[in-house]
């Protein structure tokens, strides 16, 4: 990043440590886009579990 900015390594990585509210983030741009009556939905990606059918639980026959 430091090559395509002005910006040094330092301030980069200054910035990166800081905690950041990614929730109220979305739903700062979701109001703006949407409005405040819009219903939300949060999707959760769950790629970091393994799928090799060994550790996927069971739920059982629909």
């Amino acid at each position: 990043m430091k090559h395509y900015s002005d910006s040094s390594e330092q301030r980069f990585r200054q910035l990166f440590e800081r905690e950041f509210d990614r929730m109220q983030f979305n739903l700062f741009f979701m109001r703006q886009q949407f409005g405040e009556s819009v219903r939300k939905t949060i999707a959760i990606n769950a790629s970091y579990i393994s799928k090799s059918g060994k550790k996927t639980p069971y739920i059982g026959k629909f």
